[in-house]
């Protein structure tokens, strides 16, 4: 009996021994700093996992927290943790202050920190009412502005159904996170905007002195009648700026923080507002395409283009359609331009088929395009043909035309002639061939096109185009199997799963307003889209890592730092979901794909 009481009282020390061997030691690296400098205050805890401490309100000292680190170490076997959170403590005014007792949660069990005292003295510097005031109080551009230029600066005119290649830049202060929250558009129905860039290039410009971070688009501008116009373009966004009216704590001199991303306090404050950003004026003069010298043949093509590539079957039959293409290279309204016609006209029936544009340059003005539709050879014998497109050449300010090179074609069969559909039908039965399973491409009874005979031939065609895309697709298919095990490829598709599963986790986060399962899962989708190219675990991923592999500005390292500071703040402060996914979205967009 005396054993198994003795058994069971070993047992029950052994269980409390986690919590009995927990200790925590506070420190400040300085007891003494001038108004406005703060000292390193730490929290170290050994032995256990603790809970993030609940700082005391001390009036008049400000506490700004920096960071948690965490630490392991094996002596004999044994291995122990030792988990620090560092605060950047001090205070605008001169005095003694005392950091009271500090309460901290570990495995369940309560421990206490010592009181600390900090002295801080005054050496002139820092007071709040010598802060100079805001300029961005009397500054328009506070926030940002917008500029719009022709890419071609020589012309300051453009002519109707011309597309005008412009710079579009948005210039915002280097200290300022922006969030877009729409497209660019115009701002009058005068005119259009054009071949928007997807992605706008981000650079570093200086203006009258002044650095700036700069978003610029490519795209082009049309208008829809003649005159003089006033182009502005407008977009929505969100920026946030430090608050440079309320002071925050520097690091002492000569002692810079365990971590300063911002080049002030690491919980700089942020003033953030919704605005329209409306872009400077662009002046243009509209000028109407002139009737003098309009081919009957021009179909509203504006720039410089020439004919780049042909394919012509040199062997045809009346009545019989076949495939023609052709590859047209320049710069102007690739958009607005229709298929040029087979020369010359009356020897060919023809049906629109299908085109592609390949883009030169970043904003789609030059590039080529290719057409392939089906043309009818309506008469025998042989002919000279060629492709011909009439355009606006504003630069010379006329119209020209274009020919192709010229092909020798050979059409045999009889002559198809059309003709007109009577305007009221004939009580006449329509005679009928019988069904021997061959259908005819023309009639026997007639020398017309006619229209179920363009039916059974398009037919025929598709039929050919299904057959030739089955045969494109085999070797395709069969690649694709040979990849469908790839091992790189199964992990890349692993970590699709993952990166969906913590997002949807991050939903269903915040529906159900839980701030420190947001963060977690929103920490866990950047830390699994860097975890492949830096052959690291995702969870191994700390701020640490972020900072020195992406820089102290990386839109991912600042969203890192936004997450400790909510995760660990002692500030009961509302949730701002909004800027958070706006965040989460900017560290997203700023990883290589």
């Amino acid at each position: 009996m005396v054993t198994r009481v003795h058994t069971l009282l070993a047992l029950m020390l052994l269980l409390c021994v986690p919590a009995f061997g927990a200790r925590v030691q506070a420190s400040l690296d300085a007891n003494r700093v001038a108004t406005g400098e703060g000292a390193s205050f730490t929290i170290q805890v050994t032995g256990g996992q603790p809970e993030q401490p609940a700082m005391p309100n001390v009036p008049g000292l400000t506490v700004e927290f920096q960071s948690k680190n965490q630490m392991f170490s094996m002596i004999n076997g044994v291995t122990t943790q030792t988990v620090s959170f560092t605060y950047l403590i001090g205070s605008q005014k001169s005095g003694d202050y005392i950091i009271p007792h500090i309460i901290v949660k570990v495995d369940g069990s309560t421990l206490t920190t010592d009181s600390i005292k900090l002295t801080v003295y005054d050496d002139g510097t820092g007071k709040p009412d010598q802060l100079p005031p805001d300029p961005r109080e009397t500054d328009p551009k506070q926030w940002g502005f917008m500029t719009i230029h022709q890419a071609a600066s020589e012309r300051k005119d453009i002519y109707l159904g011309e597309i005008a290649p412009v710079r579009i830049q948005a210039w915002f202060p280097m200290d300022a996170q922006v969030q877009l929250q729409s497209i660019l558009q115009p701002e009058s129905g005068s005119y259009t905007l054009h071949n928007l860039s997807n992605q706008p290039q981000q650079s570093v410009e200086t203006k009258n002195g002044i650095s700036y971070r700069v978003l610029t688009w490519f795209g082009g501008i049309s208008a829809t009648k003649a005159g003089a116009q006033t182009v502005k373009l407008s977009m929505k966004l969100t920026v946030a700026r430090p608050d440079e009216t309320k002071p925050i704590l520097r690091p002492r001199k000569g002692q810079p923080s365990a971590f300063n991303p911002f080049g002030r306090g690491a919980g700089t404050r942020y003033l953030e507002k919704e605005i329209t950003l409306i872009s400077d004026a662009m002046s243009l003069e509209v000028r109407p395409l002139p009737e003098e010298g309009r081919p009957a043949n021009f179909s509203g093509a504006v720039g410089d283009f020439a004919f780049d590539a042909l394919e012509i079957p040199s062997q045809w039959k009346t009545g019989e359609p076949q495939r023609v293409a052709l590859r047209i290279k320049g710069s102007g309204n690739f958009a607005n331009m229709k298929a040029p016609e087979l020369s010359p006209a009356e020897l060919w029936k023809w049906y629109p088929g299908q085109d592609q544009f390949t883009p030169g340059d970043i904003a789609s003005f030059s590039g080529s395009k290719v057409f392939q539709y089906h043309a009818i050879a309506k008469k025998n014998g042989s002919h000279t043909v060629a492709f011909e497109l009439s355009y606006f050449d504003p630069q010379k300010a006329r119209y020209l035309t274009a020919r192709s090179q010229e092909r020798t074609i050979q059409i045999s069969g009889e002559p198809v002639e059309e003709k007109e559909t009577p305007a009221v039908a004939t009580a006449e039965p329509t005679p009928t061939t019988p069904d021997d399973g061959r259908a005819s491409l023309r009639s026997n009874g007639a020398k017309s096109w006619s229209q179920a005979q363009f039916i059974r031939d398009m037919n025929l065609s598709r039929i050919n185009a299904f057959a030739l895309v089955l045969a494109m697709a085999a070797p395709v298919f069969a690649f694709w199997k040979s990849k469908s095990r790839d091992p790189e490829r199964l992990s890349r598709l692993q970590h699709q799963v993952e990166v969906r599963d913590a997002m949807k986790r991050m939903e269903v986060a915040q529906q159900q307003q839980d701030i420190a399962a947001f963060w977690s899962a929103a920490l866990l989708v950047l830390r699994i889209k860097l975890a492949p190219s830096w052959q690291m675990s995702a969870q191994a991923i700390s701020l640490h890592d972020v900072s020195q592999r992406c820089g102290t500005d990386s839109p991912v390292t600042i969203f890192f730092c936004e997450s400790d500071r909510w995760i660990y703040s002692t500030e009961q402060l509302p949730p701002d979901w909004s800027r958070w996914r706006s965040l989460h979205q900017q560290a997203l967009l700023s990883m290589p794909s």
